[in-house]
């Protein structure tokens, strides 16, 4: 009896309608009308704290841009906050809300109404978020309400990591691209891979454990170099600097000290030889 209700229980199993894959597919019903740069270049201020609130087009409508992800907090290095970019430059929300990648994969197309949104710079670096608070003097938009977000964002089709645009750099190209205003806007929050880069203190473990903003240096062959930030609460914090010569796949932010790279996971630092610690030498016999 109990096999020929086993075997009623699998004819029902295979019977059994599951829904088109269609259906699963997110498809965004706003359709963007702005680059990423006319955004940009509407409401860049030259000044290092800022905060503006987007209003509407002289036709009345709203300010609506697209991109793909660029950013993952899945790793916890990039924190409540996701980078795309499009054909123009790249731009980073800011947003109260964490675990992310759930929903907004890297790799997956975002459809964003900024309008009633906050643009400005934090320390010279864009962010988009909510109103400003804080200090007067280095006001900047704050992380914007999740249920903002959630209101004005919507995905588009699945995330398709063969995409994404990777913009290949040396160090002296990166150091160029700051020095000109035009390109400094543009480039922030893009998806770079520094190439033939060595770091300055190879052993060394990234970021201090519950320390927030951590900096190492990756150097090319004539001494140039740029900046990584790490969290000390990223998941890879105490991994030790590398040794010999790679790449860094990263995003690429601003602050007023400069370029900064903030890597998605550790799998972003490319073609290093891993640190190894050598082994304690037993100290010499006494004769």
């Amino acid at each position: 009896a109990m096999l020929v209700a086993s075997a009623g229980f699998t004819s029902c199993d295979d019977d059994f309608e599951q829904a088109p894959l269609e259906d699963f597919i997110p498809h965004a019903t706003m359709q963007a009308n702005t680059t990423l740069q006319e955004l940009k270049e509407t409401f860049h201020q030259d000044v290092n704290f800022y905060g503006t609130q987007v209003g509407t087009k002289a036709n009345g409508e709203h300010y609506i841009v697209t991109g793909r992800i660029v950013s993952s907090d899945e790793a916890g290095n990039i924190f409540k906050k996701i980078a795309i970019e499009d054909e123009t430059g790249g731009v980073i929300f800011s947003i109260n809300a964490t675990k992310m990648y759930q929903t907004y994969r890297y790799g997956q197309m975002l459809v964003v109404d900024v309008t009633g949104m906050w643009y400005g710079n934090y320390g010279s670096g864009v962010q988009i978020g909510g109103i400003p608070d804080g200090d007067p003097n280095t006001q900047a938009p704050s992380r914007m309400a999740e249920s903002i977000w959630t209101a004005q964002a919507q995905t588009d089709g699945l995330a398709n990591v063969d995409k994404l645009k990777i913009y290949e750099l040396t160090v002296e190209e990166a150091l160029a691209l700051h020095d000109d205003p035009t390109t400094l806007l543009q480039w922030q929050g893009r998806l770079v891979r520094v190439n033939g880069v060595h770091f300055e203190t190879p052993g060394k473990e990234l970021a201090v454990s519950g320390q927030t903003n951590n900096t190492s240096y990756i150097l090319d062959d004539n001494g140039r170099k740029l900046a990584i930030n790490t969290s000390g609460y990223s998941t890879f914090w105490n991994t030790k600097a590398p040794k010999g010569t790679g790449s860094v796949l990263a995003v690429l932010t601003n602050y007023t000290s400069g370029w900064q790279l903030q890597l998605n996971n550790v799998e972003g630092l490319e073609g290093f030889t891993p640190w190894v610690d050598e082994p304690e030498k037993e100290p010499d016999p006494v004769g």
